[in-house]
């Protein structure tokens, strides 16, 4: 187990098996109550800026930017996973920004589709914020 765990690419596997591997589901890991409090933060302030966006789906670049640096040590706390999602979740704000100031100036049909679609995208997070980070704020016995 020790050699499959060595050429696995990624971060180093959670105690308690191998349960990083691909296609496998993850086994339900458990923190300690320090490790909760430490990510949990995280978990709230996604929340906190998709109930912002969701506001007039026009994020100011400066709540962006306050996000990205709210959330800077999740790279640290969570696996690559959850990092690569935060950071999803930022460049999709800074471009339903960018649309909502394209449509403010301009008529545009694909625009008005395109901003439709990131607000239809951005309504489904609560749901996916939640699953993503639940695995990683079980808390043990």
């Amino acid at each position: 187990m020790l050699y499959e765990a060595l050429l696995l690419p990624g971060p180093w596997p959670r105690v308690g098996g191998l349960s990083s591997r691909r296609g496998q589901k993850r086994s339900k890991m458990t923190v300690s109550l320090d490790v909760y409090d430490r990510r949990i933060p995280i978990y709230r302030t996604v929340v906190k800026f998709l109930r912002n966006l969701m506001k007039d789906m026009n994020p100011a670049y400066q709540d962006i930017f306050q996000f990205v640096a709210d959330t800077d040590e999740a790279l640290f706390l969570f696996d690559d996973t959850i990092a690569s999602y935060l950071l999803e979740l930022s460049k999709r704000a800074v471009r339903l920004h960018a649309v909502a100031a394209m449509l403010g100036r301009a008529s545009n049909g694909a625009l008005a589709l395109e901003n439709t679609e990131l607000g239809d995208w951005f309504s489904r997070q609560f749901e996916e914020a939640k699953t993503r980070f639940a695995p990683f704020l079980q808390l043990g016995n």
